[in-house]
């Protein structure tokens, strides 16, 4: 039997377990598979771009397991009262190939973005950082914020979107955090120390100029996550030292696209090298230190291996039959008989 995890069943487990100790647990295990990452089999995603949007699928596995996302990006979608992303996945057993979990993976993949931006910012950003921004309140803003405070003691947030009612949904949606809505995307990044950019526009944007950003400042810039999307004043990259998830991949995706092969030569090194201890993530207290994040296939792998074990851990999910259970493997068409 197939566990399938809807978008219900995710809501009641965030119920059970909460929101921060659940993206707690998802830092730990995207850290736990960093420290394994040579022993998966990774590539660049799959995408199909279309004028209006992406079509992508993103695979991965180790000799355990193996997990696959669906997923799209279509940024002109609100206007038609449509999510820009939506987000299916599946995990399998590598024994025998048997499927698992078949899961919702719009808000696990809002959840996994926001503890990577989270794993970077533990390593990357300075240890007394306490005012943070987030440029950028579509969906993926109220993850973002959560999951920063599970890593830093933020004492003073601000955020800015160029549509006053997004910042006004993060409010309400973050009561219990204070959080101020910025005039300016400068006024918000000046008075930071640590700066999440997170918007969904495709084109190449400069969300952020290299005159706003100060020394020892820790950028996340999630945004830039495809070709031809990007959300930096090129100049920033090349005065800070880049981290990355996977080179090949942000290289056509990251916000260093914009760089073409210098980009080659500016980047320190992966999130894995950092977790593993084989990179320093940051030299001093005053360089700048700028996340590439785009997403990729091993955060939904996590994602996935944490959601298939608290949902059986709190009888969460409906198992459901979609592998022939029969007595002979070699009557498949007996199945259809009953």
């Amino acid at each position: 039997m197939v566990r399938l995890v809807t978008l219900k069943d995710l809501a009641q487990l965030v119920k059970v377990v909460g929101i921060q100790p659940l993206l707690q647990q998802l830092i730990a295990q995207l850290a736990q598979d960093f420290q394994q990452w040579q022993q998966f089999e990774t590539s660049p995603r799959y995408a199909m771009h279309l004028p209006h949007g992406v079509m992508e699928l993103m695979p991965t596995g180790t000799s355990e397991y193996f997990s696959y996302k669906f997923v799209n990006g279509h940024p002109g979608n609100p206007k038609h009262g449509k999510l820009t992303v939506v987000a299916l996945g599946m995990l399998a057993e590598c024994q025998y190939g048997y499927p698992l979990l078949l899961s919702e993976m719009t808000v696990l993949t809002a959840l996994r973005t926001a503890a990577t931006m989270a794993l970077a910012t533990q390593y990357m950003a300075r240890e007394d950082a306490t005012r943070a921004c987030l440029i950028g309140c579509g969906a993926q803003a109220e993850f973002m914020l959560h999951a920063l405070q599970c890593v830093r003691t933020v004492e003073q947030c601000w955020i800015y979107d160029i549509d006053p009612l997004a910042m006004q949904r993060v409010q309400a949606n973050m009561a219990d955090t204070k959080i101020t809505c910025a005039d300016s995307a400068q006024d918000a990044v000046q008075a930071s120390e640590i700066v999440i950019t997170a918007t969904a526009a495709k084109s190449h944007a400069r969300i952020i100029e290299d005159a706003w950003v100060k020394p020892g400042m820790h950028i996340n810039g999630m945004g830039g996550d495809c070709p031809g999307k990007t959300e930096m004043d090129p100049a920033i990259l090349m005065r800070s030292r880049v981290i990355v998830e996977y080179l090949p991949q942000t290289l056509v995706e990251g916000d260093i696209q914009l760089l073409g092969e210098a980009a080659l030569e500016i980047v320190a090194g992966e999130l894995w090298q950092v977790v593993n201890g084989q990179l320093v993530a940051r030299q001093s207290d005053n360089e700048i230190t700028f996340f590439d994040g785009v997403g990729f296939a091993i955060e939904d792998y996590s994602v996935l291996k944490l959601i298939h074990r608290l949902s059986e851990q709190h009888g969460i999910g409906q198992p459901v039959a979609m592998v022939p259970e029969i007595d002979d493997p070699r009557n498949l068409y007996g199945a259809l008989l009953g």
